[in-house]
């Protein structure tokens, strides 16, 4: 309990009122997502570099050979023998990219793109290549992801317009800022917890950050998230996203998605929220890096170039 003679007395409240009503495990879970994320663009010794031009041809034959293992385990034929009547992830049958005008090789690029060596991680002459292992790794979680979810990802439930409808009424929005880079806003007042059961959340979270996966500006340059936080309390987030949803949207988004978080903003920022991301998780210096914490939209103004850089509706 040292550590809390550093906080305010409210911070430091706030923060046990979080362990206690997230559960025991919920700060470790996010420990060891946000561990593992920090971990993401290591180049280990053994992984496959390619060039771009001829990554997705690499990367199909890596799937290819998932597959074939996968489908002789299913027979009972393999040490990896799964039960009778489980799908074999690497056919991607609850993959949404139909919904969104792309194909199957669409997705593999998404993922090639998230994978590209960037400078300051492994070796230089490789900065600019795609880490294809890398994007086989990635790829692997989603595709458990979209096989363990079926109530999620299956084409019957994800109607566009059910979703797009709930997508307007939460104020989702998107922008390309002066980088090239992709910017999502997030306005979290707009998010009732009693509109939606959590696989509706978690459905209507994973169909829009498809979308933003898909987009050319995310491709190229990556994806700046903005969360309007308008200085809620402890409560009203656990509320919004319980524990257990919580943990899912974040292994989907730092874990699954292929997403280049660029930069995390946080606005209107309660300080029990701030001393989470800097104490509580012992982030890397890479990824303290990317937090943003505005204290009010004026600042929002100068950071994003004024008016024009904000969507209408945030």
């Amino acid at each position: 309990m040292a550590i809390f003679n550093l906080l305010s007395n409210a911070a430091a409240s706030d923060l046990v009122e979080m362990k206690r009503k997230a559960g025991p495990g919920a700060l470790r879970d996010w420990k060891e997502m946000v561990r593992k994320n920090n971990q993401n663009n290591i180049v280990n010794d053994d992984d496959v570099l390619a060039e771009e031009s001829e990554s997705l041809d690499v990367l199909k034959e890596l799937v290819e050979e998932k597959k074939s293992l996968a489908d002789v385990d299913q027979r009972g034929e393999g040490e990896g023998a799964q039960a009778a009547g489980t799908k074999n992830r690497w056919y991607f049958e609850n993959s949404p990219h139909a919904q969104f005008g792309k194909t199957l090789d669409d997705t593999y690029r998404a993922f090639l793109a998230w994978a590209r060596v960037r400078e300051g991680f492994g070796k230089e002459e490789d900065y600019g290549k795609i880490n294809v292992s890398r994007a086989l790794r990635r790829l692997e979680s989603y595709a458990d992801f979209i096989r363990d979810n079926d109530e999620v990802f299956a084409p019957s439930s994800l109607e566009a317009e059910t979703i797009q409808a709930r997508v307007s009424k939460w104020a989702f929005r998107t922008s390309v800022d002066a980088e090239g880079r992709l910017v999502w806003w997030i306005d979290t007042d707009r998010l009732n917890p009693h509109d939606l059961s959590e696989n509706d959340y978690l459905q209507t979270i994973a169909w829009y950050a498809h979308a933003v996966m898909y987009h050319e500006a995310a491709l190229k340059n990556g994806v700046v998230f903005v969360l309007n936080i308008n200085h809620i309390g402890v409560s009203k987030a656990l509320t919004i996203f319980p524990a257990k949803l919580g943990s899912h949207v974040t292994r989907m988004v730092l874990g699954v998605i292929p997403i280049q978080c660029k930069s995390l903003v946080w606005v209107e920022c309660p300080r029990w929220v701030n001393f989470f991301f800097w104490i509580m998780l012992g982030l890397s210096k890479k990824f303290k890096e990317v937090l943003l914490f505005f204290d009010d939209w004026n600042d929002v103004l100068d950071w994003s170039g004024g008016l024009e850089g904000i969507p209408k509706g945030q």
